[in-house]
């Protein structure tokens, strides 16, 4: 079974991700903050993750580079509101897709399929 892990501290938008991201198969989980990142990842290894940037403990940012040094094999996709902002760099920082809150859903659902069959 594939696992994805959304990290989000907006719960409509989690709810929204995870109701797109099930209809494709796949097990979700989720986190509200980056700081719970680490614990999950203990736990289990997800096939994706879905990163917002913007949370109020631990930022996406941080969040994307402690990810890339547990496991950079990880795809992760950052969904947020600063995306087009910030796509530069959290390409740089080995994100493998950005999405501006709101998003061309059909186009997240078939990125979220590629990645996780792929990963």
């Amino acid at each position: 079974m594939k696992h994805v892990l959304i990290v989000d501290d907006n719960q409509s938008d989690r709810l929204l991700t995870r109701s797109l991201i099930e209809k494709l198969g796949y097990v979700v989980n989720e986190v509200f903050d980056g700081d719970k990142v680490d614990h999950a990842l203990n736990l289990f290894i997800p096939n994706l993750i879905v990163l917002d940037l913007l949370m109020p403990k631990k930022d996406g940012f941080k969040t994307l580079e402690e990810i890339n040094q547990k496991d950079p094999n990880i795809p992760v996709i950052v969904l947020s509101c600063a995306a087009d902002e910030y796509k530069d760099k959290v390409l740089a920082l080995n994100a493998r897709a950005c999405f501006q809150k709101p998003y061309d859903a059909k186009e997240f659902m078939e990125t979220v399929k590629r990645l996780v069959e792929e990963a």
